[in-house]
């Protein structure tokens, strides 16, 4: 892929409140709201292993568990720069949508590679909040309220 830097071990994901009518793989955690879930995304072209999701969905799991119960381990498991950029971009346009489409992971290897954050993507919603943090730091519905 030549967007973003993903292996051949990799693979892409979407975070969002379509992954149920998507066409394609799609899975759920366990402490997502109702209305999301994970739409595999990359590679497309080869339909995706039972094992491949099932392995990346327990990886989620687990990061979802330590961030809720403060676990410090939660840091070996995300790329916390590529975290933090996308939700400075989010801040510093003043992005008014915290849980619109288009919220994008990647790992380089589905089994052991750092969940990274992005490509950027959905900016519809920029310059709407004039005053303040974008709307993600409150909002349940991504992880960014547990951090």
């Amino acid at each position: 892929m030549s967007r973003v830097n993903i292996g051949s071990k990799g693979a892409l994901f979407e975070y969002d409140v379509y992954w149920w009518n998507e066409d394609g793989d799609y899975f759920r955690t366990s402490r997502q709201p109702a209305a999301f879930g994970y739409t595999w995304k990359y590679p497309e072209d080869v339909h995706v292993s039972d094992r491949s999701i099932q392995s990346l969905e327990k990886r989620l799991e687990k990061m979802e568990s330590r961030m809720v119960t403060g676990d410090r381990r939660l840091w070996s498991d995300i790329d916390t720069d590529s975290w933090v950029e996308w939700l400075m971009v989010r801040d510093i346009l003043g992005h008014g949508d915290p849980a619109g489409s288009n919220m994008y992971f990647y790992t380089d290897d589905i089994t052991s590679g750092k969940l990274r954050m992005g490509p950027m993507w959905d900016m519809d919603a920029a310059f709407e909040v004039c005053e303040g943090w974008s709307l993600q730091h409150e909002s349940p519905d991504l992880y960014f309220h547990m951090l």
